[in-house]
């Protein structure tokens, strides 16, 4: 398979700093060679955004905006996009480079990503994602990323969340995105939650995104980020997920975020090469 890593180590505006370093360090631990060494053909296209005083809400919706035009262009070749972004908002790019419209969003968090600014107490635009994504927030500025238009709630699929504030979670309801909590996996099983949200969002969607903030994992197996908490997901729960893919609408791109290499370090890489071999199993393009 012909596939484009897209490096994009920004962290709140920052390059290469806390978060940001985490998509270089996942490519210098191997993730690279190892898909080369299985056959596939990969390009590094590493994301540079030059700005003098780089404030962070301009320089995340400017990283976003190359990253869909990165995604866009590996497309049109018929190429898969794997982005490494330091933030998970930096997703909102990698959907508007596909077709928001079209794609369905598989999006694996312990966290909803569905602050506003008048929701957040942290103000960290990082906890913006999805809701910039469904045109809850930050409207112009998202009109400012190639290709943006507005993502159906009803076409995100969130799995495994367990850790979302009252408002957060109050608009996560009305808006209608479908949540599959991870308290409700390890009682029922990712199967029997996650097989008929999928079969319902193949009769609207041409492909998949798939999304990866693993501190979606239980804290116990892996702390990919200083958020991870307990009553996560397990490895068979994953690859559980991903295997249902199969047979349905391809893979169009495939996204991890927020990793922190100062913290789990050697478990955070060999997680992420398990989950990108299991997805490239299923298929893409």
């Amino acid at each position: 398979m012909k596939i484009h890593a897209v490096e994009a180590p920004y962290d709140s505006g920052r390059f290469k700093e806390r978060f940001g370093l985490g998509p270089s360090s996942l490519l210098k631990a191997g993730l690279v060679s190892r898909l080369r060494f299985l056959g596939h053909e990969v390009v590094i296209n590493r994301i540079h955004v030059a700005d003098e005083f780089a404030s962070e809400i301009k320089m995340a919706f400017a990283v976003a905006n190359r990253v869909s035009l990165a995604v866009s262009k590996a497309r049109a070749q018929g190429v898969l996009p794997v982005v490494l972004s330091g933030n998970c908002n930096t997703a909102v790019g990698t959907i508007a480079g596909l077709d928001p419209a079209r794609t369905g969003v598989l999006w694996f968090d312990a966290h909803g990503e569905f602050h506003t600014p008048e929701t957040t107490q942290s103000g960290f635009l990082d906890g913006m994602g999805l809701a910039i994504a469904t045109g809850q927030c930050w409207r112009r500025l998202a009109e400012s990323i190639h290709n943006f238009s507005r993502v159906p709630p009803k076409n995100i699929i969130l799995t495994g969340i367990r850790d979302v504030d009252p408002e957060e979670q109050e608009l996560l309801d009305k808006c209608g995105i479908q949540q599959i909590p991870a308290s409700e996996i390890r009682e029922r099983g990712i199967t029997a939650l996650l097989s008929p949200a999928l079969q319902s969002l193949r009769r609207r969607v041409d492909s998949i995104y798939v999304h990866f903030d693993l501190d979606v994992f239980d804290s116990s197996i892996l702390n990919w980020n200083e958020w991870a908490t307990p009553g996560g997901l397990a490895f068979g729960d994953m690859e559980g997920a991903l295997e249902l893919l199969a047979g349905g609408p391809p893979i169009a791109a495939l996204g991890f975020a927020s990793f922190n290499p100062q913290i789990d370090s050697d478990r955070s890489y060999e997680a992420a090469r398990r989950l990108l071999d299991c997805a490239l199993s299923v298929g893409g393009i």
